[in-house]
């Protein structure tokens, strides 16, 4: 499992290293689908996340490593290519049952890839100003149907609920998502910030149907979990590098 962490972090700086061409990312994706493919049959319970966090690590290098080396230090790729190594660790551990509590770990874990989806979709999502409905109204089902695969894994994975109601729950779940996300567009927030304050609403989202399943969903549930948005939220917005476009 180490190793194989290890050698996912090595495909991503050998991507990076042929500046994500084409040959760099099909080296990337033939070494990281390797490394899918070698791990036991549990390893399907977890393969939205698995492909989630191999595609968006590839895009986080590739944004950063066509900007100048000023703006994006040699720290800010060795940081990004340790996360990755450390959820792709956690991960392969999850799917060989080598963690007790899987359960916190694969939330933590779900956390970081709702942030860095939504952080993304606001980095490379058209602008609503100079983009026709079409390349939206695709952008958006893709979004949706990204978020509706991963919360039916965490749902599923989790042991939270029926099929028919995590199907519908996990759709719900990821309508909602986009129109806040929509909403969030009009605002003049940096994608860092905004992508924050979305998987900070989607995580009380998870949390609270979470909950639900497990029968602990109670007024004081719902006041924590109101105060600990609301708290954070005013946070980063007061913290937020506010801009007009």
């Amino acid at each position: 499992m180490p190793r194989r962490a290890l050698l996912g972090v090595i495909a991503l700086l050998l991507a990076l290293l042929f500046r994500f061409s084409f040959w760099g990312g099909a080296v990337y994706f033939a070494l990281v689908g390797y490394i899918y493919f070698s791990e036991p049959p549990e390893r399907t319970a977890l393969r939205v996340s698995f492909w989630t966090i191999a595609v968006a690590a590839f895009l986080a290098f590739w944004s950063v490593s066509f900007l100048p080396a000023l703006l994006i230090p040699s720290i800010v790729k060795g940081m990004i290519a340790l996360l990755y190594g450390a959820v792709l660790y956690i991960l392969l551990g999850l799917s060989r049952l080598a963690f007790t509590d899987r359960a916190l770990l694969y939330r933590v874990v779900h956390s970081g890839i709702l942030f860095f989806v939504m952080a993304e979709f606001f980095l490379y999502a058209p602008s609503l100003g100079n983009a026709s409905f079409f390349p939206l109204f695709f952008w958006f089902g893709g979004m949706a149907l990204l978020l509706t695969l991963l919360m039916k894994e965490a749902f599923g994975f989790l042991e939270a609920g029926r099929p028919r109601t995590v199907r519908l729950l996990s759709f719900a779940f990821a309508l909602l998502a986009l129109e806040v996300s929509a909403l969030a567009l009009f605002l003049p927030l940096g994608f860092i910030s905004a992508g924050a304050f979305l998987a900070l609403f989607l995580i009380m989202l998870r949390d609270t149907f979470l909950a639900h399943f497990e029968g602990n969903l109670g007024f004081s549930f719902i006041l924590k979990q109101l105060t600990f948005f609301a708290v954070f939220s005013s946070i980063l917005f007061a913290t937020a590098p506010w801009f007009l476009p």
